[in-house]
């Protein structure tokens, strides 16, 4: 359980293990007390070492609850939860260059998406 100090409105989470300990099935808990805990994200049957998690969740206190395991333990290289602010909130859309998809596969039209690109995708 991580005590962050202050409640916090993330948007996403991260859990890379080696490809050798693929962590199968797990749950984000969230809770604003400590003792209260809420599963906020389930993952069954999981074969990706690294996962990225895109689910929005609030709390002060957060936990990983890891059930089952590819090896007979569990090995985590990274944990990380992303709480930052959504900088492209109201912004005007533009591209500079030229993208082979539909402007509809480019914005939603809702006011709270976070647009992140896929991990390691650009230098």
């Amino acid at each position: 359980t991580i005590d962050t100090g202050a409640n916090f409105s993330a948007w996403g989470a991260r859990i890379l293990s080696p490809s050798t300990s693929i962590i199968d099935s797990f749950r984000i808990q969230v809770s604003d007390d400590g003792s209260e805990f809420d599963t906020v994200y389930t993952a069954q049957g999981n074969r990706n070492n690294d996962l990225w998690v895109i689910e929005r969740f609030s709390g002060r206190y957060v936990r990983f609850v890891f059930i089952t395991s590819l090896a007979n333990a569990f090995y985590v290289r990274t944990l990380r939860v992303f709480a930052t602010e959504n900088l492209a909130l109201g912004q005007e859309t533009y591209a500079p260059y030229r993208w082979d998809h539909s402007g509809i596969e480019a914005v939603d039209g809702l006011n709270e998406t976070i647009w992140l690109s896929k991990p390691m995708a650009t230098s």
